[in-house]
């Protein structure tokens, strides 16, 4: 049995977590394609909702369990870039279990190459490095063995050159959301799955280009 905090003790962090995703999804969604938004504020809001119920429950957030080396690759589009991303993680951090549902996060390193078309106005290539604190919401259904999941993660990001294509970034430190969707074997050896991922400064400097990737992601344990 987790313990819960006493109500006397959640309101404050809890508030402010709160406040501050409400700030950020609404920054996030000023002057961006309608199209990208429900993915991003699904990132925004589900990280946020996410660990502010975890928190204010009382859920072990930092018990993490080793469950050996996984690597995860993606490849993403947006109007005019290209991404190509190889991630790696080693740990997975129960927060709750019920039934066939299990919530978790894990701490997750990308390193991601960027690469603008030739009509690119500065630099066709650059590359980012991130963490992400990945959330799976992940369930098992009585028809199929291999469990289904939504993933959000709301992290930081380091990129090389601020101005790639036609975007002009004017901050190397960079936001990075993502949401996602997707299908694990039973022993979680391996997943597939749709990838979603944003990023901005969060209008700390203009001007401020978001970029949107979709595309598909795929991890598998190699030790």
């Amino acid at each position: 049995m987790l313990k819960r905090i006493p109500a006397s003790k959640r309101p404050a962090w809890t508030s402010i977590l709160l406040a501050s995703g409400l700030l950020l999804g609404a920054n996030m969604a000023h002057a961006q394609p309608k199209r990208h938004v429900p993915y991003k504020q699904a990132a925004i809001f589900g990280s946020v909702f996410t660990w502010t119920y975890a928190l204010a429950t009382g859920a072990p957030v930092t018990r993490c369990e080793p469950v050996g080396s996984h690597a995860r690759v993606e490849y993403g589009v947006d109007e005019e870039l290209t991404v190509k991303t190889v991630g790696l993680y080693t740990h997975n951090c129960l927060i709750r279990q019920y039934d066939t549902w299990r919530l978790s996060h894990t701490p997750m390193l990308n390193v991601t190459h960027w690469a603008g078309d030739s009509t690119s106005q500065n630099s066709r290539s650059t590359f980012d490095i991130a963490a992400i604190p990945m959330i799976r919401w992940e369930k098992t259904f009585g028809f199929t063995p291999y469990p289904m999941d939504f993933e959000m993660g709301v992290g930081f990001s380091y990129l090389n050159d601020v101005n790639i294509g036609s975007r002009e970034k004017s901050t190397q430190f960079q936001f990075t959301d993502h949401f996602g969707f997707g299908v694990s074997s039973p022993e979680r050896d391996w997943r597939v799955g749709f990838a979603f991922r944003h990023l901005s400064n969060l209008g700390l400097k203009l001007p401020n280009n978001a970029a949107n990737f979709f595309g598909a992601s795929f991890e598998m344990k190699f030790d």
